[in-house]
């Protein structure tokens, strides 16, 4: 709630908090020292999604703490905002870094999904940019499209009972993505073709089978995207309906 009125369709956004390096450099120091140890705003302060459906949004852009009940937004300009928002309800669960063919790096985020919304949001794994020599998203922190999706369900209408939700990923030592699907009991796969080029755009389906979920005929469909300032993503083959002993099997 704000000033009375419900915003929970699209606010408040999923956070995507940098909290400081780990080993800083003499250049980092103080970057580092800047972000450890503040006050990110929970749970008095959110961070706008969709600003034009907050009353008296004032300034408040994609990114911008805002206040809710017993505090207001002038306290919220004073904590530390995220580095990069993401749409209300997708719900991240599970985030791992690999370096692309590209100068900059992709973290692959899974987006579990809603279970509040009117229109269902999220169930989708896919990458967000990131500079590798900076160790910083390549987008701004106003930015609403920093995140590309790569696997998404087909129709979302049908979730959460009736598609893939994405949870868990592991990287294996050939590079192939394993995605697990906690509601329709699945593993994806996600691989790079071999003599593919990465550059344009690319699609494939793939049909899942039934899950513990009973996710029958649930179509989820892969789209990989590069361009500028985004990771460069080949044509990408999934598998569906893997069993978790082949998964286990696989990463040992």
């Amino acid at each position: 709630m704000r000033n009375n009125i419900d915003v929970h369709e699209n606010n408040p956004g999923e956070e995507l908090n940098f909290l400081g390096y780990l080993n800083p450099s003499s250049s980092t120091t103080a970057a580092s020292a800047a972000n450890q140890g503040t006050n990110f705003g929970y749970p008095y302060c959110f961070t706008a999604w969709d600003p034009t459906s907050l009353p008296d949004n004032g300034n408040i852009s994609v990114g911008t703490p805002f206040a809710q009940a017993s505090v207001n937004d002038s306290m919220c300009a004073t904590t530390t905002p995220p580095r990069l928002t993401f749409q209300a309800h997708t719900a991240p669960l599970d985030i791992k870094f690999n370096a692309s063919a590209s100068s900059n790096s992709s973290a692959w985020i899974t987006f579990h999904g809603s279970w509040d919304r009117t229109m269902p949001v999220g169930y989708y794994v896919g990458t967000v940019a990131f500079d590798a020599e900076t160790g910083e998203p390549v987008d701004a922190a106003t930015s609403n499209t920093s995140f590309v999706p790569v696997l998404s369900n087909t129709n979302n209408s049908r979730c959460p009972g009736n598609c893939f939700r994405p949870v868990g990923m592991a990287f294996d030592k050939q590079g192939r993505m394993f995605m697990a699907s906690d509601a329709s009991g699945e593993i994806y796969v996600i691989m790079q073709e071999k003599g593919a080029v990465g550059t344009g755009n690319a699609t494939a389906t793939a049909a899942s089978g039934s899950g513990a979920s009973g996710a029958t005929g649930a179509t989820p469909s892969a789209t990989a995207k590069s361009g500028a300032n985004r990771p460069v993503v080949a044509w990408m083959t999934v598998i569906a309906g893997m069993v978790l002993a082949l998964f286990v099997g696989l990463l040992l």
